[in-house]
């Protein structure tokens, strides 16, 4: 890290703080909780000196040092009040590096020497704080980084491959958030906008050609200043929707995920199992036409209402994923595959929704959060899970673009 090193945040950052008791699903809850050797022989001497049984509740691998999980699920560490004994008795100092950080998180454009932080959105309060906002989201400029950075946030390394290309490309993300958010057009218009400029990136090999990068982001100049007039709009085909809605929901609840414990592994099969009850689904593999027909009664009934009198969830969720991880920096995938994977995040959060609706009555905010937090966090969570996914969102992309309009309604 040098002088000319330049860092940025999502505009909500600084303020965030731990909600702790207040948590609906807090991160002492079914997270491995690695502990730093600094952290691990702190406790040993406030074991010794205070007569306590820290290290008693933690185990020693040869890959790592953790605390080791009660049967529910929780640290042992985590008190019936919902709040954090080590906390309480030592102070906030006394966490490890895993829990002082978390839900912090970085990355490190190298060629452009920039650090962005941001939060993840894995963590309930951090996606509410992220996305149930009608102003845009922002990033802003850290002047005082020593406050704000810490190096022991997790980050990830990425590189353009020079710094011109990656200025361009950087460049190009910034335009695609303008699109997403420019709010006199159609949402509809604006994902259809992202898909055909990816699209486009990735048959110019954009992704690593900094001359196509630069007609690329010239192009998206004129459609931007166009109000996109020249993209057609998204059209809706709930059939194709709920389908691949399906599929998806295969894909994701088929995967193995042997390092999710008890308490997340049940609240995120409950989040499916409400949602495909209240449409009469037993069986993914047996869907049947009534089924359809409700989730498409439903939708229009619930899920469109509450999506078109709040179009800034669906906007803010697309800024978010476009902040944190852009189009061109995703391991395996091509910028029109890495768009699809954004789509298909976003037709879950969608589709779960009508049968949520016929559950609770009505669609609230808090439903669409918990999927949004629970998505997240077994994504994070899973590499497995990351890899079939990616490759489901291959399987999609094969489509032709007309096709492609048609997986979000």
């Amino acid at each position: 890290m040098t002088a000319s090193t330049s860092f940025e945040a999502m505009d909500f950052y600084p303020e965030f703080q731990c909600i702790g008791s207040e948590c609906e699903f807090n991160c002492c809850n079914s997270w491995s909780i690695d502990i730093d050797e600094k952290t691990h022989n702190k406790y040993k001497e406030h074991d010794r000196i205070f007569d306590t049984n820290i290290c008693h509740e933690i185990i020693t691998t040869s890959k790592r040092t953790e605390f080791k999980l009660k049967d529910d699920g929780n640290c042992p560490q985590l008190q019936s009040n919902g709040l954090c004994s080590i906390v309480c008795d030592i102070g906030p100092e006394a966490l490890s590096k895993t829990c002082q950080t978390y839900p912090r998180q970085s990355r490190h454009y190298i060629e452009r020497k920039s650090y962005l932080l941001f939060l993840s959105i894995s963590c309930p309060e951090a996606s509410r704080m992220a996305i149930f906002r009608q102003k845009k989201l922002e990033t802003i400029n850290l002047r005082n980084s020593s406050v704000l950075f810490d190096k022991n946030i997790p980050s990830v390394n990425l590189s353009g491959g020079t710094r011109q290309h990656e200025l361009t490309i950087n460049a190009i993300d910034r335009k695609l958030i303008d699109i997403i958010q420019l709010r006199k057009v159609s949402i509809k218009r604006r994902l259809a906008t992202l898909i055909v400029l990816a699209s486009i990136a990735t048959k110019t090999n954009a992704q690593n050609n900094t001359n196509a990068a630069a007609l690329l982001l010239e192009e998206a100049n004129k459609t931007y200043k166009k109000n996109l007039d020249n993209i057609p709009e998204l059209p809706e085909n709930r059939l194709n929707q709920f389908i691949t809605m399906i599929e998806l929901s295969k894909t994701v609840l088929s995967t193995k995920t042997h390092s999710v414990e008890k308490g997340e592994h049940e609240a995120f099969t409950s989040l499916f199992a409400t949602s495909f009850n209240g449409l009469g689904i037993s069986n993914l593999n047996r869907v049947n036409k009534e089924s359809f027909e409700l989730y498409n009664t439903q939708y229009e009934k619930a899920t469109k209402k509450y999506f078109d009198d709040k179009p800034y969830i669906i906007e803010n969720l697309v800024s978010y994923h476009l902040m944190k991880d852009s189009i061109f920096f995703q391991e395996g995938l091509s910028p029109i595959d890495a768009i699809i994977k954004l789509m298909a995040y976003i037709l879950m959060i969608l589709g779960l929704s009508p049968g949520h609706s016929i559950q609770n009555g009505k669609i609230k905010d808090d439903d669409i959060n918990r999927a949004i937090f629970l998505l997240h966090r077994r994504i994070e969570h899973s590499k497995g899970l990351r890899k079939n996914l990616t490759r489901k969102c291959k399987e999609l992309s094969d489509f032709n673009i007309g096709q492609l309009y048609t997986f979000i309604a």
